[in-house]
């Protein structure tokens, strides 16, 4: 194979993207890893606390079901429903097993409530019929500050924070 001056400036840098990309997002689903959400989520409320501009977090969590993972496919499907519900700045990522969240910058609570709705009955449709409900709550700033506060600490690994 025959490299060229350009081939030896991109080659390091597709590996760097790749790399860099493997850090921040999860395999399985393609969605962002909690860690990422929580650095985003913390440039929000920095930035929000500056200007007075202001965010939403969804919260989308399966209940109910027996307890066990989301299949592979039940995962991705989750991701797909995030990734038609989300714009090209928002911050869909995976918190665990059965918890999901999306980061919504600029957006009113009732432009986020309407999401929400939007999420979780698109979600209910492809459950196919399993019995399993999906929760989903949404945090607005600067209303919910002290449980973006804990989710920005990772506290909400631990505990779901509540809305109002």
């Amino acid at each position: 194979m025959r490299f060229s001056k350009a081939t030896m400036r991109t080659e390091p840098n597709r590996a760097w993207w790749q790399s860099f990309a493997l850090s921040i997002l999860e395999p399985q689903s393609g969605l962002y890893r909690a860690e990422y959400l929580y650095e985003r989520l913390s440039e929000e409320l920095a930035t929000a606390d500056g200007n007075g501009s202001r965010f939403c977090l969804l919260l989308v969590e399966r209940i109910g079901g027996d307890g066990s993972r989301l299949t592979r496919a039940g995962v991705q499907s989750v991701a797909h429903t995030l990734f038609v519900s989300a714009r090209s700045f928002d911050v869909p990522a995976r918190l665990g097993p059965r918890r999901f969240a999306l980061l919504l910058p600029d957006v009113s609570g009732e432009q986020a409530k309407r999401i929400g709705t939007s999420i979780r009955l698109d979600l209910l449709l492809e459950d196919g019929g399993d019995r399993d409900e999906w929760e989903v709550s949404c945090l607005e700033y600067p209303a919910h500050r002290s449980s973006l506060e804990q989710l920005r600490h990772g506290d909400g690994m631990k505990r779901r924070p509540r809305a109002a």
